[in-house]
Formats: structure tokens, sequence, C-alpha cells
């Protein structure tokens, strides 16, 4: 079993929510980095999914053994498999020997006639050590990881590789990663910008493709649901303002109304108030009126 190339680094993600930097240690496996960047993706609105694929093929049919398995940081989870391979063009005995015993590898094996996809879903490191075949001559096999770097496996040779994770890191507002290592990091250059995969773009005929569609659908369910939040928010700011100039509105209406609405009962009174003063002036007058000619009819 052999280490990966991961240098002791840090990483600084910048994403929509803010920014956050982590220590990445040594050699650290992919499902280790996955849970770090998760651990502070309510800081950066950055998500990272790691998968370990890798590609196996054999040269010479014969009588196949070695161990295979999957590491988690300096956890190894391991299995010995020993199988009967007649054609190398069709490697279905050697898969079903690697899932049968992938409960304790952490491994699984898909034949594709002449190789094998081998997967890890969580991230770990996938090796295969100490390989061997029975038939003398050219005892060799390959081990392909998803970058498509290939390591022949030689009998009593380099008998054994390790093939790291891909990682994949999601968001679904633009993103920034750097990292402090340049040639052990876990990125082929220092600062990396993020690339925009729409839904249109999305092509699940293949396995990788429907892994990646999954991503992208997320992200976009994630944009989404960033939206309407955001609108729910304009929209209560919204109605709290109306209701308070509902309010407004009807608190000076009821002070307009006290102003200038009549008290019908004070002016009840003071109509019958004035109705009886100036019925007691008309008769007074009218009195008054009487006087002279009262007078003169004397004199008469």
């Amino acid at each position: 079993m052999q280490p990966n190339n991961i240098d002791a680094q840090s990483l600084t993600l910048a994403g929509n929510l803010g920014s956050s930097t982590i220590s990445i240690a040594a050699g650290a496996t992919g499902d280790q980095i996955a849970s770090q960047v998760e651990a502070v993706s309510a800081n950066t609105g950055v998500s990272l999914t790691a998968r370990t694929t890798a590609t196996f093929a054999v040269a010479t049919a014969g009588t196949l053994s070695f161990n295979i398995g999957s590491v988690s940081g300096s956890t190894s989870y391991s299995a010995s498999v020993s199988v009967l391979v007649t054609d190398v063009s069709d490697l279905s005995s050697l898969a079903d020997a690697i899932n049968a015993s992938s409960a304790a590898s952490g491994v699984t094996a898909t034949s594709n006639g002449a190789t094998l996809s081998l997967v890890n879903e969580e991230g770990r490191n996938i090796f295969v050590g100490d390989f061997a075949n029975s038939t003398a001559g050219n005892q060799t096999a390959t081990l392909t990881g998803a970058s498509g770097a290939a390591v022949t496996l030689t009998e009593g040779s380099t008998d054994s590789s390790t093939v790291g994770a891909t990682l994949s890191f999601t968001s679904y507002q633009a993103f920034s990663a750097t990292t402090t290592s340049a040639t052990g990091g876990i990125f082929t250059a220092l600062t990396n910008s993020s690339t925009l995969s729409s839904v249109a773009s999305i092509d699940i005929g293949t396995q990788q493709g429907a892994q990646d569609a999954l991503a992208v659908v997320d992200a976009a369910l994630q944009f989404i649901d960033a939206t309407r939040g955001d609108l729910g928010a304009v929209q209560n700011r919204l109605l709290s303002t109306i209701s308070n100039l509902q309010n407004v509105t009807e608190n000076v209406t009821a002070a307009r109304s006290r102003i200038q609405d009549a008290d019908f009962a004070a002016e009840t009174a003071n109509l019958t108030r004035a109705s009886i003063l100036q019925q007691a002036g008309i008769s007074v007058l009218a009195q008054a009126n009487a006087l002279p000619q009262q007078t003169l009819a004397l004199l008469q």
C-alpha cells in the first residue's frame, strides 16, 4: 500500500457566504478533505464530494492474486483476492471475486470486458498491492486513475499502486479555491475559479455524467431555494411596510375625524339655544315696534 501524493497545505475557499481556510494534512484522503470542506460549507456556500475511480486491466491470463482495498487517513480496509482468469478480454470472474469481498475492502468492481472499473463512493484511496500472476512471462497488470495516469504492476517489482479520489467542488454561486502547494496540491494550479455547469448541459449517458448531473441539479435547487428565500424576505418587508402604512392611515383618519366630525348632541343644543334667542329677539323687536304705533293712536 502506497500513500497518495498530497502535501500538507492550506486550502482557502471563497464563496457567496464568505471565506474560510482549512489545513489539509500530508497524505489526506478524499473523504477526509470532503469532511473538512463540508464542516465550513455554512460559512462559504461551497460543498465537496469525493469519489475514487480506477481502471484495472490484466496482460496475461492465469491465476491472479493481490490485495485490494481502500484507505481513509491512517485506516486501511483490505481483502485478498485470488481468481483464475482464462480470458483477459472477459474479467467478469475477477469482478465477482472483488465484489465478494467489497464489504471488507470498500471497493466495488464492474466488468467492461477487458477492463474493470473500480470504485469507492466515499472518496478513500484505492490500492492494489502484492500483485502476482501464476503464468510465467508477461506477469503485469495496469491500474489507471481518473486523471488518466497509468501504473504498470509487475510481479516481483512494482507490484503495488494507489489511486486518489476525484474532488468535485460545487456551489450555486461563483466561488474560488486557492491552495498553498503547487506540486502536491489538490489542484493543478494554486488559484482556481469555478465554472458554470448548467442544467441544459447535463448528460446522464454515462455513470460519471449521472454523478455530475446530480451535483448540477442539487446546485440548481439550492439556487432556486436561495432566490425564493431572498424574494420571501423582500415580500415580508413589503408586507410589513404596507401594514405599518395602513395603521398610520387609520390613525390619521381617526384623528381627523375627532377634529372635524360634528358632536351632534352639542350642536343640537347650540342650535336650540340659538333658535330660542332668535325667537326671543324677534318678539322683543315686535313689541318695541308696537309702542310708537300705540302712542300715535292716542294723539289722534
